[in-house]
C-alpha cells in the first residue's frame, strides 16, 4: 500500500501531527525558490516512509474577481476596463464560481500551491487526508485545492480540537473518518462564501457607484457586506438613542443607617419615592415627615445558598473577559486564544459553545488527575453533570467550549509566556477550576425595615465555604450586623436629586455578544435560566458572522470609518451615519433580521435543503431587485468627516491627510479656502495648524492665540496675538496679518 499525504490547514497542525508521529522519523523538504518565505512557512513539506506531510498555511485558493470573469486572471487591465461603472450590476458568473492561485508578496502561496499539486498528482500516495481546522472553513480550504488540481482519490478526515501532539497522532491513527461524513460543512462553506461575494461585490460597487452620481468630490468608496451592516447598524442605532436621549430630572430620598460601625444607604424603598421636579417642595416635606419618625426592623430572614460557577468560556465570553478584566482588543484577545490553541494548550477556541460533549469526558478526567498531581491543593473532583457535557448544546460543526488539554504549561512555561497568553491562560484554567471544584455556600441575611409607611431592605452575605471563590470573585453583599424585630435604627433622611442617566454606548461584550447571540435580551426575558432556546437557535444559523471572521469584520468597520473604537466600547462615525442612510435611501436590507435570514439558508444549504445555485438565484432576484427598484433614484448622502463650514463658499471643510492639508471641499472648483498642516507663517509663531484652529478661522476669519517670547526679547511674559486672514494667495495659500490685542 503507498503513503498517506496529509493536508494540513496551518504548519502549527503539521507540527503536531509529525511531532506525535515521532519527529525523528520525518525530514523537512524544502520546495523554496529564492529564499523566499512567508505566512510564517517555508514553502515544502514533511516526509516519511508512511507519512507526507504538507501544510496550506492559509487560503491558497481565492475566488475570482469580477475583471477576472470578464478580462481573463493574468490580463493587465487598462484604467477604462477598471472602471466599476462599465460592468453591469448584478454581476452573477454565468457558468459558476471559479478560484485562481491567491497572489502572495513574497511568493509563497503561488510556490506552496504547486508543490502541494505536485504532490496530490503523484503515484507514491493512495489515500488523502484533509486536517483542515475542526469548521466549516478548514473542510472549504483542504477541499478547494484538492478540487483544482482534480485529484479523485480517496481522502480521508483528521477531526481533532486539540493540537496536543499525541492526541493528534492517536486520531489520525485510529481515527480517521470517510470526508464525505463532513459534506455538510463544505457545502455550507460554499455557500456562506459565494453568499458574501454576491452581496460585497454587487452592493459595494452599487453604492459607491450610485453615491457618485451627484458628488461633487471624488467617488467615496462604500465597502459593505452580510457581516459588517448589521454591526454598524446596531453601534448606529444605540447611538442615535444616546444623540435623541432628553434628560428627566426629579427628586427622591435616601435613607441612611447606622450601627455602631456599620453604615448602609437606601437609595430605593416599597412604594417608589419619585417627584418631579416641580414638585420639590413635596419631596422635602415628605423627607422631613420621616425624619420626624421612626426606622424599625420588621422582619429579618436568615438563609443558606450555594453558588453556580459560570459556565465554560465560547470564544465570546472569552474575548469578553480579555477586555473586561484587561482592556485587550478582540483582535488581540482572539490572537491570545489562537496561540494557546497552536501550542497545544487548550482547545480548539473558534467555538461558540459553552459545553463539552459527552465524549470529552475521558479527556476532562484525565487533565483532572493531571492538574490535581500538579496542585495538590486542588482537589478537583469529576461529574458528568449537564452544566458542563450536553451534546445537545455543542454546536452544529462540533464545536465544544474552550478548555483545557493534557498538556498542561509548567510554571518556567507560563513565566516564558507573553503577558497576554499567560493572562488568556489563567481565565480558561480558572474557569476550569470552578466547574470542577466545590460550590461555595453563602449565608444570607435579608433585613427589613419600616418608616412612614414605606418599606426598605438591605441584604447581607458571609461566606460560609469558600469553594471556587478561592480561584473566581463575585460581587457580594457585605454582611449586616445582628438586627432584630422591633428594633429602633438610627437613620439620617435626605432629598436627592435624580436624573434619568443616557444609554452607555456599545461595549465590546455587548457587539460580541450581539454577534454570536442577536436575541439574547428577547430569549432571557422569556427565560433567563434556561438556554435551550439559544442552542436550538445557534443550530438554526440565528447569528450574525462567525466567530471566526468576527474580529476581522469589526476591524474593517474600523478601517473603513464606519465605526471608532477604544479600549471598551465602540462609537459610530460621520461615515458610518452616512452609511446607514445611504442604505436606507437604496432600500438595500442587511440589518439584523436579514442577515438572520441568509445565515440560515446558509445551513440549509449545508443540509441539502436547497442547493447551492437555488441559494444564488435567490441572492441574485434580491440584488435586482434592489438595483431595479433604485436605478432612477438621486440619493442624497450627507457629507461625512467636516471638520467646519467654508466662510467663503458655504462647503464643508475637510482634512487630507494624505497631503496635510485642511480645504474646502470646493477647492477643486474655484474655492480657495484652505491651509497646510506645515504652514510656515503659523509655525513661526508656534501655533498649530489643527481643527480648532481652522474652525476659529472658518468663524472668524481670524484666531487669538497667547504665545511666548521669542529668545533674547526684554519680556519674558506671555502675550496675546491675532492672526487674521486678509485673503487667499492661491488655494490653501492664506495671507496673514498680526494684530496684538491690548490687554484686559
Amino acid at each position: 500500500m503507498g503513503k498517506y499525504l496529509v493536508i494540513t490547514e496551518k504548519p502549527s497542525a503539521a507540527k503536531a501531527l509529525k511531532d506525535g508521529l515521532g519527529a525523528s522519523r520525518f525530514r523537512f523538504v524544502s520546495c523554496a525558490k529564492g529564499g523566499k518565505r512567508g505566512n510564517g512557512a517555508t514553502p515544502g513539506y514533511y516526509d516519511s516512509d508512511f507519512v507526507t506531510i504538507v501544510p496550506v498555511a492559509g487560503h491558497l485558493m481565492s475566488l475570482y474577481d469580477v475583471e477576472d470573469y470578464i478580462y481573463g486572471v493574468d490580463a493587465k487591465l487598462t484604467p477604462e476596463q477598471k472602471r466599476w461603472s462599465n460592468v453591469q450590476l448584478p454581476f452573477i458568473p454565468e457558468n459558476g464560481f471559479k478560484k485562481k492561485v491567491t497572489k502572495s508578496a513574497s511568493g509563497f502561496y503561488e510556490q506552496q500551491y504547486e508543490v502541494v499539486k505536485k504532490l496530490l498528482k503523484s503515484d507514491a500516495y493512495d489515500c488523502i487526508v484533509n486536517y483542515g481546522d475542526p469548521d466549516n472553513e478548514g473542510e472549504l480550504l483542504i477541499r478547494e485545492v484538492i478540487e483544482s488540481v482534480g485529484c479523485t482519490k480517496p481522502i480521508k478526515r483528521l477531526f481533532n480540537n486539540s493540537l496536543v501532539p499525541s492526541v493528534v497522532a492517536n486520531e489520525f491513527l485510529h481515527n480517521l473518518k470517510n470526508d464525505s461524513e463532513f459534506n455538510h460543512m463544505y457545502f455550507q462553506a460554499l455557500a456562506r462564501q459565494q453568499t458574501d461575494w454576491l452581496l460585497g461585490i454587487n452592493l459595494t460597487r452599487y453604492l459607491t457607484l450610485k453615491s457618485a452620481e451627484n458628488a461633487e468630490n471624488g467617488r467615496t468608496l462604500w465597502r459593505v457586506g452580510r457581516v459588517i451592516v448589521p454591526l454598524v447598524k446596531y453601534i448606529y442605532d444605540r447611538d442615535m438613542e444616546i444623540a435623541n436621549f432628553s434628560s428627566k430630572k426629579g427628586y427622591g430620598i435616601n435613607a441612611v443607617i447606622t450601627k455602631g460601625e456599620y453604615e448602609h444607604t437606601f437609595s430605593s424603598s416599597d412604594p417608589k419615592i419619585y417627584f418631579e421636579e416641580a414638585d420639590k417642595g413635596q419631596c422635602e416635606q415628605l423627607c422631613a415627615n420621616l425624619s420626624s419618625q421612626p426606622m424599625i426592623v420588621t422582619d429579618v430572614k436568615k438563609s443558606a445558598f450555594k453558588i453556580k460557577p459560570h459556565k465554560l468560556m465560547s470564544l465570546t465570553d472569552f474575548r469578553s473577559e480579555m477586555n473586561k478584566k484587561f482592556g485587550y482588543s478582540v483582535e488581540d484577545s482572539s490572537k491570545v486564544a489562537q496561540s494557546l490553541y497552536e501550542a497545544g494548550y487548550i482547545t480548539y477556541p473558534r467555538t461558540n459553545s459553552q459545553y463539552l460533549s459527552t465524549k470529552e469526558m475521558d479527556n476532562v478526567k484525565s487533565v483532572i488527575n493531571i492538574l490535581n498531581g500538579k496542585y495538590p491543593n486542588l482537589n478537583l473532583a469529576f461529574h458528568d453533570s449537564k452544566s458542563v457535557f450536553d451534546d445537545n448544546k455543542t454546536s452544529e460543526e462540533g464545536h465544544t467550549a474552550l478548555t483545557l488539554t493534557t498538556k498542561i504549561p509548567s510554571d518556567d512555561e507560563l513565566k516564558s509566556m507573553s503577558e497576554p497568553m499567560r493572562n488568556g491562560y489563567r481565565l480558561i484554567m480558572a474557569r476550569f477550576f470552578t466547574n470542577f471544584s466545590e460550590n461555595p455556600i453563602i449565608a444570607e441575611t435579608v433585613v427589613t425595615m419600616e418608616c412612614g409607611g414605606y418599606k426598605f431592605k438591605v441584604t447581607g452575605n458571609e461566606i460560609v465555604k469558600k469553594g471556587f471563590l478561592v480561584y473566581e470573585t463575585r460581587k457580594l453583599s457585605e454582611p449586616v450586623p445582628e438586627f432584630t424585630v422591633g428594633e429602633k435604627v438610627d437613620t439620617t433622611f435626605s432629598v436627592v436629586e435624580r436624573e434619568t442617566k443616557p444609554p452607555q454606548p456599545v461595549s465590546v461584550a455587548e457587539l460580541l455578544e450581539f454577534s454570536s447571540n442577536p436575541y439574547k435580551k428577547e430569549l432571557k426575558a422569556a427565560n433567563p435560566n434556561d438556554d435551550s432556546e439559544y442552542y436550538r437557535l445557534l443550530k438554526e444559523g440565528v447569528t450574525i458572522g462567525t466567530q471566526a471572521t468576527l474580529d476581522t469584520i469589526i476591524g474593517n468597520a474600523i478601517k473603513e470609518k464606519y465605526i471608532t473604537a477604544n479600549k471598551k466600547n465602540y462609537r459610530i462615525a460621520d461615515k458610518g451615519i452616512a452609511l446607514i442612510k445611504l442604505l436606507d435611501e437604496l432600500g438595500v436590507n442587511l440589518y439584523k433580521e436579514r442577515n438572520i435570514e441568509m445565515n440560515k439558508a446558509i445551513r440549509q444549504v449545508g443540509m441539502r435543503n436547497i442547493s447551492l445555485s437555488d441559494n444564488v438565484s435567490n441572492i441574485k432576484a434580491e440584488l435586482t431587485d434592489i438595483i431595479d427598484a433604485t436605478r432612477n433614484v438621486t440619493v442624497s448622502v450627507e457629507k461625512f468627516g467636516a471638520i467646519c463650514t467654508c466662510p467663503l463658499c458655504g462647503g464643508n471643510v475637510y482634512y487630507s491627510p494624505k497631503i496635510k492639508v485642511f480645504s474646502c471641499e470646493n477647492t477643486k472648483k474655484d474655492c480657495v479656502f484652505g491651509i497646510f498642516e506645515n504652514n510656515k507663517f503659523m509655525e513661526k509663531w508656534g501655533i498649530s495648524v489643527n481643527k480648532t484652529s481652522v474652525t476659529g478661522f472658518a468663524k472668524n476669519m481670524y484666531i487669538v492665540r497667547t504665545v511666548k517670547p521669542k529668545s533674547g526679547s526684554k519680556s519674558s511674559a506671555p502675550y496675546k496675538i491675532k492672526i487674521k486672514i486678509d485673503g487667499f494667495q492661491g488655494k490653501n495659500n492664506p495671507k496673514f496679518s498680526v494684530e496684538y490685542p491690548k490687554s484686559g
